[in-house]
């Protein structure tokens, strides 16, 4: 065993030395003894705090990009859920009841496309069923809605021919009605949706992390934190001080 290391050091060497033994035998533990003994060098612990640092750091800070882009989620299902209540009557509004119009539709079509961006933008935070769920929605009264001059883009974002859905609001105002509040209708569906959302808990609706992210800083933290355990008493605190 290397001189320069003190006996704090082959104490902690000794005691990981038996527990490998165990584990792996004798011939692989001698090797991993001596990999130990390289690793207790003031460079290598110093670097594997600051890996396992910087990985909490980036982990601390992932965990907040996410918890706002739920909230901000929250925060568009909620405007998606009042504009479908406004198309179904399930709210009040300026004409005191529901307003299939021209402003109404606009305002539903809006909400719901900036839903299906953010969750677009945000798919790193966001489960995608939520997406998948609206463009149902479309597809389940598609030929509906492409009558009155409603189509759905690739990306599931909605397109609106003002001069067609004029028409129909003016000439075929129960296709306009049905499209909307009917069975299967899209403010009813899209609403639904939405309402379970602003309703449900925020983690209902994260992503799982990547294995990526998982595994960041594993080794860095694994190999600091082994040696952390050692801080008990001061010539350990007193070692590790000389590192900074």
């Amino acid at each position: 065993m290397s001189s320069s290391i003190s006996s704090l050091e082959q104490f902690q060497i000794s005691s990981m030395y038996s527990e490998s033994q165990s584990l792996f035998g004798t011939t692989s533990s001698n090797t991993i003894m001596q990999s130990m003994e390289e690793a207790l060098s003031p460079s290598t612990l110093y670097n594997a705090a600051t890996a396992a640092t910087t990985a909490n750091n980036t982990n601390i800070q992932s965990s907040t990009d996410q918890l706002n882009a739920l909230v901000q989620f929250s925060s568009y299902a909620n405007s998606l859920y009042q504009s479908a209540n406004q198309l179904t009557g399930n709210s009040s509004n300026l004409n005191g009841g529901n307003s299939v119009n021209s402003d109404s539709i606009n305002n539903f079509v809006n909400s719901y496309n900036n839903m299906i961006n953010f969750a677009n933008q945000n798919g790193e935070y966001l489960n995608t069923s939520v997406a998948s769920d609206l463009s149902n929605s479309y597809n389940n009264i598609s030929s509906n809605l492409q009558s009155i001059g409603i189509t759905q883009n690739s990306d599931g974002t909605l397109s609106m021919d003002q001069n067609t859905l004029n028409n129909a609001l003016q000439n075929s105002p129960s296709t306009v009605q049905s499209a909307f509040n009917g069975f299967d209708g899209l403010a009813v569906t899209a609403g639904s949706i939405a309402q379970n959302i602003t309703q449900s808990s925020l983690s209902s609706f994260a992503s799982q992390p990547t294995s990526s992210t998982l595994s960041l800083g594993t080794t860095s933290f694994e190999l600091y934190n082994n040696y952390a355990q050692l801080q008990q008493d001061n010539e350990w605190a007193s070692l590790l001080n000389t590192f900074v």
